[in-house]
């Protein structure tokens, strides 16, 4: 019997997809080596909550609590955050699970890191929000804007 993990964590660029990581020499690497990292810290505490929208009739996925990433995770934000883009960086974590039935793993959840809460202690980690991508973002963004129609 083959021992696995049940969910894999990867931290991605958000517009092209491909995987941050980091090598033996603790360079941070992007490619398409899907290579995951270390479980953030509270994943078992932690769920993905299903709530029904009554503005925009759909159901919003999005975790209860901040994930603190750890190791080559803290790492790889630390770096895209501070000699990058800061908040504006585009990083998105991808979460496969295990599916005994197909033996694969399949998409579970995938959402951007909302650095714009991020909280750095050097010696835990970084802990960061995951907010909800793609068309839930869009609306949230802009549902307090006001559009004149003429």
């Amino acid at each position: 019997m083959v021992s696995r993990q049940i969910f894999l964590y990867y931290l991605t660029e958000t517009s092209s997809g491909k995987t941050y990581w980091e090598d033996d020499k603790g360079h941070i690497q992007l490619d398409n080596s899907f290579t995951p990292v270390k479980a953030p810290e509270g994943w078992l505490d932690n769920k993905v909550s299903f709530g029904r929208s009554a503005k925009y009739y759909g159901i919003n996925r999005t975790f209860a609590n901040p994930l603190k990433f750890t190791g080559d995770g803290a790492r790889i934000i630390r770096k895209l955050f501070y000699a990058g883009k800061g908040i504006e960086a585009p990083l998105t974590l991808i979460i496969l699970k295990w599916n005994d039935e197909t033996d694969i793993y399949q998409l579970y959840y995938k959402g951007e890191l909302d650095l714009s809460k991020i909280e750095d202690l050097p010696n835990e980690g970084v802990t960061v929000n995951i907010i909800e991508g793609g068309i839930v973002k869009l609306l949230k963004a802009y549902e307090n804007t006001v559009y004149e129609i003429q």
